[in-house]
């Protein structure tokens, strides 16, 4: 019985885990896509007709969260910040 508890409760912890990456992997999306607003409501005229010739040239967006891992289940990194 003990072996098929520990399996059971590994599998949750997986599945808690890819939750856990999923939720990171949308929060740095919601604060990347801040930040990019922010940028362009603080251009001025000038610099938005150039981005119209030129285009916008985005921050370089989050990389995506690895998913913690077996046995400790560590978080694997931390929100992004600009």
């Amino acid at each position: 019985m003990q072996g098929r508890f520990d399996v059971y409760n590994l599998f949750n912890a997986a599945a808690v885990a890819r939750m856990w990456k999923d939720a990171m992997d949308e929060e740095n999306r919601r604060i990347y896509a801040r930040h990019v607003d922010d940028i362009k409501s603080h251009r001025s005229v000038l610099e938005s007709i150039g981005d119209f010739f030129t285009g916008f040239h985005y921050p370089p967006e989050p990389q995506p969260v690895p998913v913690p891992h077996p046995p400790v289940f560590a978080p694997t990194t931390e929100l992004v910040h600009y």
